[in-house]
């Protein structure tokens, strides 16, 4: 009993301070929550300007939707690590001092995206200044990755870093690995692609395009590793590396089937210009180089071994298509075998071939059936045909000290301005 007066005044006290708080609450309306720290701000700041197969409405996936999130006084779109079953991006627009980066949020995992219903696994639509770094991507029915503007409205300023793109295990091959449709100014580095059956890198209607770093793998049956369509203009493939393709590695001016020109002016129309093909290589295939219609066009310092049909060969464009034309060779180094080889040119292509400045074509067995094939279709005085690379096969490498200046390894100041 003696308990309770203590009891009560413990209460009273309660009731007191409970009553003080509450007025001061009333006394200071306006006062401001404590600022929350920035990566607290970052996490409950959504961004709706990308759509996801797994956080879609109409998803069967139970998943809870995964938020994508920018840090403050950023346009970093930051993805979750993890697997995502598609993602589309449109209307997305940068500036180009301050572009949107899309990458995962630990730059060192990957974002793994498989779309199983869609036509592409990642689809760029109508956007500016994005930037895509470390996806994993899985081929859907279609492809991999689509970039793709409209005429009108073409996609600008869109660079994919670091990132492959490679086929489902249920599905070991697909049509095309990175599609850019009606864009400008495009760039793709540092990316692999595996088993695109039509095209590692399709490209129409596009103007300055950069393709550096890249490798195409293939397995068979492969048409081509890069291929450049109608509308393509002023693109460097720089340091590409085909390997084990069936088909063709470079397609320059390469016209679909049923392609109408437009016949401007009563002139034929040319459907590609202005190609550099820089420090490529490739091995085995048929051709390194298919030329469709296509006009200035510069090969140097490229690795071609073991070509099964031609270097350099040509297909039909159709009608109301130029011929190609204006085409330069130096510094390239082609190993060949006279068993297999059906010519250095085939017969088109050796009238589009403008200069041949100095190239090494080595074959071990018999060099001098190169006359036999065909020859050169100009003066063979530097073109070099004796001169054995002694080539690392696993690296593509001469070891001939003189081979050296020949070839996607040579130092960069081997060339002389007479090469030029």
């Amino acid at each position: 009993m003696s308990s309770m007066p203590h009891f009560r005044c413990f209460v009273s006290v309660t009731l007191v301070a409970a009553v003080l708080a509450c007025l001061l609450a009333c006394e200071r309306p306006d006062e401001k929550p404590a600022e929350q720290p920035a990566a607290e701000k970052a996490e409950a700041t959504p961004q709706t300007s990308v759509q996801s197969t797994d956080a879609s409405p109409s998803s069967t996936n139970s998943e809870t939707p995964r938020q994508e999130v920018a840090p403050p006084d950023s346009n970093d779109l930051i993805l979750d690590n993890g697997s995502r079953a598609g993602l589309r991006f449109e209307g997305l627009r940068g500036t180009p001092e301050d572009p949107i980066v899309i990458r995962p949020a630990d730059p060192s995992r990957p974002i793994f995206v498989m779309n199983p219903t869609g036509d592409w696994s990642i689809e760029l639509v109508d956007c500016q200044h994005v930037r895509i770094q470390s996806m994993q991507v899985f081929n859907a029915d279609a492809g991999g990755v689509l970039i793709q503007g409209t005429p009108d409205s073409p996609c600008l300023d869109i660079a994919i870093t670091a990132s492959d793109i490679l086929p489902r295990s249920s599905k070991l091959d697909y049509e095309i690995g990175l599609r850019i449709e009606h864009a400008e100014d495009v760039r793709v580095t540092d990316v692999k692609i595996l088993h695109a059956v039509e095209a590692g890198v399709d490209v129409r209607h596009a103007r300055r395009l950069r393709l550096e770093s890249l490798v195409v793998q293939g397995v068979g049956p492969e048409r081509y590793g890069v291929r450049l369509g109608t509308g393509v203009e002023n693109a460097t493939i720089s340091q590409v590396a085909c390997v084990s393709l069936a088909g063709e590695a470079f397609g320059l001016g390469i016209v679909d089937p049923g392609e109408q020109a437009t016949l401007e002016r009563g002139e034929l129309e040319v459907a590609c210009t202005d190609v550099v093909l820089s420090r490529c290589s490739t091995d085995l295939g048929r051709s390194p180089i298919s030329l469709g219609s296509v006009s200035n066009v510069l090969v140097e310092h490229c690795t071609f071994m073991l070509p099964s049909e031609f270097v350099v060969r040509t297909e039909p464009a159709g009608l109301g298509w130029a011929a190609p034309s204006g085409v330069r060779m130096k510094r390239n180094l082609v190993e060949w075998l006279p068993s297999s080889l059906l010519g250095i040119f085939d017969p088109a292509a050796r009238n589009a071939v403008e200069e041949l400045g100095p190239n090494l074509w080595w074959s071990a067995e018999l060099p001098e059936m190169l006359a036999a094939l065909g020859g050169f279709p100009h003066s063979d005085d530097r073109q070099r045909i004796d001169l054995d690379p002694q080539m690392l096969r696993d690296r593509l490498q001469p070891l001939n000290v003189e081979s050296m200046a020949f070839g996607f390894r040579a130092p960069v100041a081997t060339e002389s301005p007479a090469d030029r």
